[in-house]
């Protein structure tokens, strides 16, 4: 499938009984899935999800739906084989609705694939448009893996926000700043508790990077009686506690007091709650972002 504004899926084969799933959007990701088991002799069910495919926002179904509901549905990257989710995160769009697309074949974009599906589609079936609800689980909790590039031409001094939880006067940045060229560092900031700062690490601006946030605010409250032990158990472990990896190195491990915060008020490489510790958007390339389990 691609897409006249500059998506496409499409899979690479890597052997006779494997596939990889990818995933472009210009001038942000490229990403492939890891080899997928698949039977040639039978056919196989792919569900994509784009937000530029949604309606406009003027359709009704948006109709009294909170603005953060919305928006995440605006940016909603979903891919499902054979009713399994093999790459979920959250794109900008920007401004663009009902995106023209086609089906089995690429001529927007030469050089990511063929220019046609050499299989069969044996059907096509559009589902009808839903606005989910914003209630996240309990499997929401916890930390964060995001693969991002950092941007190249940062500003000296400039914070960009990576994750965002909690409300207004009652939330916590984590953040990627850049010391000078080529070199970042991470920080953490409280609403009205303050925060911390990591060492400086030299970087290479022009490669991926995996960052991994974690912090106590991102579970739930390990005395209330809802709370599963195995949920109770992890947030204990990570109570007043911050914790940043970079490519699998911890960089940052630190006793700051964070607000304890509800799933759905994530949000990654974007700063909504108006913080004045970090710049309203990440200025890198977010290229994906997971839950990581437990």
């Amino acid at each position: 499938m691609a897409s006249q504004g500059g998506e496409m899926v499409f899979l690479t084969y890597v052997d006779g009984a494997r596939v990889r799933i990818g995933f472009f959007q210009l001038g942000t990701t490229h990403w492939f899935s890891e080899p997928i088991e698949v039977d040639y002799s039978r056919p196989h069910q792919l569900d994509v999800q784009l937000g530029a495919l949604n309606p406009p926002s003027s359709h009704p179904v948006y109709s009294g739906q909170p603005l953060k509901l919305r928006k995440d549905a605006d940016q909603v990257v979903k891919i499902t084989w054979d009713g399994k989710i093999v790459y979920q995160t959250n794109l900008d769009f920007g401004m663009r609705h009902g995106e023209r697309y086609l089906l089995g074949e690429n001529s927007f974009w030469t050089g990511i694939s063929a220019p046609r599906f050499n299989g069969a589609i044996l059907g096509v079936k559009q589902h009808p448009f839903v606005l989910e609800s914003s209630k996240k689980s309990s499997t929401d909790y916890g930390a964060w893996r995001l693969r991002v590039r950092f941007p190249n031409d940062a500003k000296p001094g400039r914070y960009d926000p990576l994750l965002v939880s909690g409300v207004t006067g009652a939330g916590d940045f984590c953040n990627v700043f850049y010391p000078a060229p080529g070199k970042i560092a991470f920080s953490h900031d409280a609403w009205g508790l303050g925060g911390s700062a990591s060492a400086t690490y030299t970087v290479d601006l022009a490669q991926e990077h995996l960052v991994e946030i974690d912090h106590g605010g991102l579970y739930p409250d390990p005395d209330v009686n809802t709370t599963t032990p195995q949920w109770a158990e992890a947030a204990r472990g990570m109570q007043n506690r911050v914790r940043v990896l970079l490519n699998g190195l911890v960089v940052m491990d630190v006793g700051d007091q964070v607000h304890r915060a509800a799933p759905e008020t994530v949000t990654l490489g974007e700063n909504l709650l108006g913080g004045s510790s970090t710049a309203a958007r990440f200025s890198g390339a977010l290229i994906s972002a997971e839950k990581i389990k437990e």
